[in-house]
């Protein structure tokens, strides 16, 4: 015999017949949301060095850090001397010899902390008169040999992007696909994203004409679970300033650059933004906005000054 609740049971059974799709789908949601948490936690975990580098602009340059040693350095040995003569000059009970030997062990420490102290205050880096030398015997030998052309060119054997207020030294390409640019998909311009910064291939290479336009393609992020070296090359595009320069070594020419302008646009706007500058010399730098989004671009225009 059936009781009422089982009657009512049964009855709800009947009138339902969705209901185990509804249960299912609950239990899909539930599913998605702990997928998004935990993605959401693996990708700020394992880009966390690229949060601090885009949102940090108080970090600490390796001059700064330089003094700050040398003046805990200093402080160091200020202490050091001050309590080991104040401990030597106070009498003592001990035995004559063991404080004669102790003093003349401490007079010795003493002297090579001043040798080291002096080397280190009397250092010069090398770099700058190795380029002093470099420049001086560059302009003998022009002097002394005139029927020769010499060119002492210190640019690199590559093609390359450098930014230096951002650290930014990568090389750059011009793609060639080999193939009419209407069938050149965008796996294609992804697979040369994955090796070094693009220029656009509808657009001039780099050049000193009075009219050009280059546009410059990089990653500012990149799916955290692909070894992608490239994957933030610009990520700190938006923290570049107007007049912060950019230079271009395209052909074993250095070409310079000053920024003008920069924007954030919809991916529809580009073409638009292109036609605008075309009345002289420019580079476009352009990247993906904000951080694991392609919703928007970031724009930094800068225009030739050498």
């Amino acid at each position: 015999m059936h009781t009422t609740l089982e009657k009512l049971d049964e009855h709800i059974h009947t009138q339902n017949p969705f209901r185990h799709l509804h249960q299912w789908v609950r239990e899909v949601k539930v599913f998605i949301m702990l997928f998004i948490a935990v993605y959401a936690t693996n990708a700020v975990i394992t880009n966390f060095d690229l949060f601090v580098m885009a949102f940090d602009d108080n970090t600490m340059t390796e001059q700064v850090l330089t003094e700050k040693f040398a003046q805990s350095l200093e402080n160091s040995w200020t202490e050091q001397s001050s309590k080991s003569i104040a401990h030597y000059s106070t009498p003592t009970t001990n035995n004559d010899d063991t404080s004669t030997d102790s003093l003349i062990a401490m007079q010795k420490q003493q002297r090579k902390i001043n040798d080291i102290k002096r080397m280190f205050q009397q250092h010069t880096p090398a770099a700058t008169s190795d380029f002093d030398a470099k420049e001086k015997v560059s302009s003998l030998l022009r002097q002394k040999l005139n029927d020769y052309r010499i060119d002492f060119n210190r640019l690199p054997p590559v093609n390359r992007l450098i930014i230096p207020s951002i650290g930014v030294d990568v090389p750059l390409i011009h793609p060639d696909y080999k193939k009419p640019i209407e069938e050149v998909t965008n796996e294609d311009f992804e697979a040369d994203l994955f090796k070094w910064v693009v220029t656009y291939p509808t657009t001039p290479v780099p050049s000193d004409a009075a009219i050009s336009h280059t546009m410059i393609f990089g990653h500012s992020s990149y799916q955290s679970w692909e070894k992608n070296p490239y994957a933030t090359v610009f990520a700190k595009l938006t923290k570049l300033q107007h007049n912060d320069t950019i230079e271009i070594v395209w052909g074993g020419q250095l070409h310079q650059y000053r920024i003008v302008e920069k924007k954030i646009i919809y991916p529809s706007k580009i073409a638009e933004m292109y036609t605008q500058y075309n009345n002289g010399n420019y580079i476009s730098l352009i990247a993906c906005y904000p951080l694991w989004s392609t919703a928007k671009r970031s724009v930094v225009i800068a225009e030739r000054i050498q």
